[in-house]
């Protein structure tokens, strides 16, 4: 009986032990978030930026029940974006970060943390710290990098390298967002489909 009992007590105290770390988990995903709420049959709004953006952008699948949220103090939130083709070498991309301040060091800082894991990454351009002509909206970094994949097939696996590009861009009309978009370099076409999703984004300020 005194083992029975002494067996039930450790149960409940790891269970309680596991409970009590759950509350300690950090918050970088969260489900069913509260920050983003729908205004209308067809929009959303991120309620700290005031953000407002089309509910569904077709073609693309986002994710409306995972969230990415407080990543930094200036990093409030990150939304992903998939253009799911089966036929396509590698299928487009494109991460919309929400961000606290509203300078161009929005940019930088997403992309100091996000060119870090680019494989074989060589910069091709940046926008930053030169004074845009007044036509030009966007400012700019752009990358050449590269993508492993392993592919199985006929028992052999096959490591696949694939060549891309990433843009990191941010608008005049809404600093507070920032957009990475990866293509593949084969795939030329794709570049217009990405710029078209963040067109999506800003077409309400």
């Amino acid at each position: 009986m005194i083992s029975k009992i002494k067996t039930k007590f450790a149960k409940s105290k790891i269970l309680g032990w596991i409970a009590l770390s759950l509350l300690f988990l950090p918050s970088g995903c969260q489900t069913g978030s509260k920050n983003f709420v729908a205004t209308s049959d067809n929009m959303i709004t991120h309620r700290p930026t005031g953000i407002e953006y089309p509910k569904v952008i077709h073609g693309w699948e986002g994710s409306d029940t995972q969230v990415l949220e407080n990543l930094s103090p200036e990093i409030l939130a990150e939304l992903i974006f998939v253009k799911k083709d089966s036929s396509k070498e590698y299928n487009p991309r494109v991460s919309v970060f929400f961000m606290k301040g509203l300078s161009t060091a929005n940019l930088q800082m997403i992309e100091n943390k996000e060119a870090l894991s680019f494989q074989k990454s060589v910069k091709i351009k940046s926008d930053l710290g030169v004074s845009l002509p007044r036509h030009q909206q966007l400012f700019m970094s752009s990358y050449k990098h590269s993508l492993q994949q392993t592919i199985s097939a006929g028992g052999s696996t096959i490591v696949k390298e694939v060549p891309l590009n990433s843009f990191f861009v941010q608008s005049k009309k809404n600093p507070q967002l920032v957009f990475m978009m990866t293509t593949a370099q084969k795939q030329r076409g794709d570049q217009e489909i990405v710029l078209q999703l963040m067109d999506e984004f800003l077409v309400k300020k």
